[in-house]
């Protein structure tokens, strides 16, 4: 099973970085998530596939369009937080605000609840565990914000999950959408997207997916837009992850699509799906 989901976000929405992570700061930017949007959403519409697409509750706020765009596509619509900000350095009832304000925001541009929610860069850890208690409070049921290997904005290793489950905390269960990896020379890796996909070469993704019964592909407008703006005060190896591949990748999406199967989002939500998916209880 492969899934299409997408974060719905800015090229200047970029984790850890001092000089972005005031939200009054992101007016200064040039708006540019519709260059990459298009390309997204024409190659889903070229072959008949339905994606997830979690919004940014800043970013659709300022251009509702975009959220127009999606739903008459006929995606299925989730949040990705307001503030773009990293799960672990919240508490449950920042966390709960965020996401109310998002849900809020996307509610009344679209008519449409959302049905998911993704953290911010995988942000959250079994530390957070209450988030499936906090997600169900506003009736969102499924998420994708879990990855079982280290990463430099969260990860961990403790939630040992890299296959769709019911996750559950207390009396609260929700289905978790986990990143996958692969396995190449005996080394597990993440490859789905992001950075990886634009760093990997498409033989090697290919191979990667269609090794795997299960593969969340997640991806970010700006993944395709070579002409963004650079942040020149990123790390130097942070810079390569943040601008990898980027000319190309426009040509590696429309590869892979042609080369795996995608299933519709939809999926998601029946009950032939969800009746086969085994439960793990977090503490």
């Amino acid at each position: 099973m492969n899934i299409f989901t997408v974060d719905v976000e800015d090229w200047f929405n970029l984790l850890d970085v001092n000089s972005l992570t005031d939200l009054k700061s992101w007016s200064d930017y040039e708006e540019r998530a519709d260059v990459g949007l298009n390309i997204i959403l024409k190659a889903l519409e070229n072959r008949g596939v339905q994606g997830l697409f979690f919004l940014l509750g800043w970013t659709v706020e300022r251009n509702p369009s975009i959220v127009d765009r999606i739903v008459s596509a006929g995606h299925m619509i989730g949040t990705h937080s307001y503030d773009h900000g990293l799960v672990y350095l919240k508490n449950q009832k920042t966390f709960e605000e965020d996401l109310e304000k998002s849900i809020e925001i996307i509610y009344k541009i679209s008519g449409i609840y959302p049905v998911a929610y993704r953290a911010p860069g995988f942000s959250i850890t079994i530390d957070q565990s209450w988030f499936i208690e906090s997600l169900k409070k506003f009736s969102i049921g499924i998420d994708a914000s879990v990855c079982a290997m280290q990463r430099a904005h969260g990860g961990d290793i403790r939630f040992n999950i890299d296959k769709p489950v019911n996750l559950k905390y207390k009396e609260h269960s929700i289905t978790e959408l986990p990143i996958n990896s692969g396995s190449l020379l005996g080394k597990k890796l993440i490859f789905s997207g992001g950075g990886y996909f634009r760093f990997y070469p498409s033989v090697l993704l290919k191979y990667l997916a269609l090794k795997n019964n299960y593969n969340m592909f997640y991806f970010h407008p700006r993944d395709f837009d070579p002409s963004q703006p650079r942040i020149k005060s990123l790390e130097p190896i942070r810079y390569f992850k943040s601008y990898v591949g980027l000319k190309g990748s426009a040509d590696k999406l429309n590869y892979l699509m042609d080369s795996i199967h995608f299933e519709n989002a939809d999926i998601l939500t029946k009950p032939s799906f969800l009746e086969n998916l085994n439960t793990i209880l977090l503490k």
